[in-house]
């Protein structure tokens, strides 16, 4: 292989990962708005009068076990929320947001860390193009993580914006 030909290859796979990784992040971010939003209502429920059950107890309920177990605490401590009828689509929107948010988190630090890899592995890679090249061993390598990773990320980033696009399509 040719010197100029493994720089274009590295620097265009730098490049277009680099800008399917703005996309993506765009496309995530434009959408956690709205989960940060479900969740805000729900947190602003518990929080908005004195309530029996106080808000440094339900919180942690709410978003790690759901409406069953909130509304098991509620009726517990006779508050009025237990008998709201707002509340079991509030607070189901509110814990499903949050495990989404969850969800959405993982796929987007494993999107990131793997285009992060594969642009890494390219910037460090274009200097030493003409040493590379020289050993076909060195370029079958460079290549094969270069490639490899990208398709990585290029998967995990389809697989991101499939679960945000299918959570979009339940909601």
């Amino acid at each position: 292989m040719d010197a100029n030909a493994l720089y274009y290859t590295l620097s265009t796979i730098a490049q277009t990962l680099a800008g399917a990784l703005a996309v993506m992040v765009a496309f995530v971010l434009f959408r956690l708005g709205g989960i940060e939003e479900v969740i805000g209502v729900g947190l602003n429920v518990l929080k908005a009068r004195e309530r029996k059950a106080l808000y440094a107890e339900t919180a942690p309920i709410l978003k790690k076990q759901g409406w069953e177990a909130l509304r098991k605490l509620l009726v517990e401590r006779d508050d009025e929320l237990a008998g709201d009828t707002d509340a079991p689509r509030i607070f189901r929107a509110a814990h499903v947001a949050w495990r989404f948010r969850a969800q959405t988190a993982f796929w987007l630090k494993l999107s990131l860390g793997s285009s992060i890899l594969a642009i890494a592995l390219c910037f460090a890679a274009l200097p030493f193009t003409p040493r590379i090249v020289s050993s076909p061993l060195a370029t079958g390598a460079v290549l094969t993580l270069a490639v490899g990773l990208g398709i990585a990320s290029l998967v995990l980033y389809w697989r991101l914006i499939w679960t945000i696009l299918r959570r979009i399509d339940e909601a």
